[in-house]
């Protein structure tokens, strides 16, 4: 009887609320937009991400390195959300930072200046 208490015990015990990483996605929204953007390069940094995919409307090339994961999206550029980035662990969400790297005209291909842009990350809905 008191093998099966203990038992019982340490089944309760390894069976309650077991904190571990739970992957998720982070939106990364952008507000500075200038009209008739068509291009950008951000660079997520701060860990490792598993994927990164576009916003409806956007296509979008991903490298990663030492530095991050670089992304480059290509499109009629709005305010807004636009993509999602995959972490294996959402409880670090507050140490990821996105960062604008380039930002072009869609017409002219006219390089503007980065510091207009902001982006910022949040846990996706």
């Amino acid at each position: 009887m008191k093998r099966i208490l203990v038992a019982a015990l340490l089944l309760a015990a390894c069976h309650g609320d077991v904190a571990g990483p739970h992957a998720g996605s982070l939106a990364v929204t952008m507000s500075g937009s200038g009209a008739g953007d068509g291009a950008l390069v951000f660079t997520v940094s701060g860990g490792a991400v598993s994927a990164v995919h576009a916003a409806a409307g956007y296509q979008i090339a991903v490298q990663n390195d030492d530095a991050g994961t670089h992304v480059i999206l290509v499109g009629p550029i709005a305010a807004g959300v636009v993509a999602t980035v995959d972490v294996p662990d959402l409880a670090l969400a507050a140490s990821y930072v996105a960062t604008v790297d380039q930002a072009a005209d869609g017409a002219s291909f006219v390089l503007r200046d980065p510091a207009a842009y902001r982006l910022a990350l949040a846990v996706a809905p």
